[in-house]
């Protein structure tokens, strides 16, 4: 079973796009670590994970449950 599940994550503010076709999956009980410079959108990233934010587009999945759908469930 898959923890979390990004597909093609885009967020746009205004005319800047921040994230733009973000992917990538976690597995129950795996690690797994989002670094980068100051700037690189791993807040956003989050946000969007953690359901403060809604992407733009694309499907972001917190086993199994969809933020955009189920965001009290993901919550």
């Amino acid at each position: 079973m898959l923890a979390v599940e990004a597909y093609n994550v885009t967020k746009v503010f205004g005319n800047i796009r921040a994230l733009d076709g973000l992917s990538f999956s976690v597995k129950t009980g795996e690690f797994f670590g989002l670094i980068g410079p100051n700037g690189a959108v791993k807040t956003t990233a989050m946000r969007i994970i953690s359901t403060l934010l809604m992407p733009t587009s694309g499907t972001v999945r917190v086993f199994g449950c969809d933020v955009m759908q189920n965001a009290a469930d993901v919550r």
